[in-house]
């Protein structure tokens, strides 16, 4: 009588392993950056604009959250299974600056993620734990203009911080997955992973590929430092693809199509 509850587990373990099948894939990821790298831009214009504006500005975020779409196939069996995942996520911030005769800059910055994602799992129930492990390729734009303060806004050459920059980071992610399969159709998945970088330390700047924009060509982590640098040169003070780097919470929900 005794082995009887441990004898109902096992049975349990062995009959719960997910559907295998197709999946449409939904969830929501919380996305850490170099927060105070990124900071630094917003830190240093406030500084250097301190006597005419209106109000200290925080102009890149450390951190998003946003949403993201894909589909994954997973095989299981015996209590075990093995996913294979492709997501596309897309997060923004829009932040802006006044000065006190009205003008201002508005800086919108876009980061566009495509991600590739292998889970390992165990089963026991309707409780799946688990590993996950994959590649990220993460795309950053970031427009920079002037206001004006009739509403109409310029990224022309009158004043050197406007451009449009990018960049792009490709690294590895490796972490855990917990999660809980509800019937044989839905599976609400939680992941967190961390970053693993392979190639390299160098810091790659966001840059304006528009030269004839203005006489710079990268988007400056500290401002002051940029101002200083005639000839934009100094990358080094400027934001890099590294910034956009870090740690990544996602809750999800998949739907097993067939």
């Amino acid at each position: 009588m005794r082995l009887r509850p441990l004898a109902l587990l096992l049975l349990a373990a062995s009959a719960s392993a997910q559907p295998s099948g197709l999946y449409l894939t939904g969830a929501f990821s919380r996305t850490q950056f170099d927060g105070d790298r990124l900071a630094l831009l917003g830190e240093t214009y406030s500084d250097v604009f301190s006597t005419v504006l209106d109000a200290p500005v925080d102009f890149l975020p450390g951190e998003h959250t946003h949403p993201a779409l894909g589909a994954a196939v997973r095989i299981g069996g015996g209590g075990l299974g093995a996913g294979f995942a492709y997501q596309v996520g897309r997060a923004t911030s829009d932040e802006a600056s006044a000065f006190s005769n009205g003008r201002g800059n508005r800086v919108q910055a876009r980061t566009l993620d495509h991600v590739v994602t292998i889970d390992l799992t165990g089963q026991l129930g309707p409780l799946v734990v688990g590993g996950s492990f994959g590649g990220m390729f993460r795309g950053v734009r970031v427009e920079v203009a002037t206001t004006y303060p009739d509403g109409s806004e310029s990224l022309g050459s009158e004043f050197v911080f406007n451009g449009v920059y990018t960049a792009s980071s490709t690294y590895f992610e490796v972490g855990v997955l917990g999660g809980l399969a509800v019937g044989d159709r839905v599976f609400v998945p939680v992941r967190l992973l961390f970053p693993v970088e392979t190639f390299g330390e160098d810091r790659l700047p966001a840059t304006d590929f528009d030269a004839s924009r203005n006489g710079k060509t990268y988007l400056p982590r500290d401002f002051g430092r940029y101002l200083a640098d005639p000839n934009g040169l100094d990358d080094g003070a400027a934001v890099s693809d590294r910034d956009y780097v870090g740690l990544r919470l996602q809750v999800g929900v998949e739907l097993r199509l067939f």
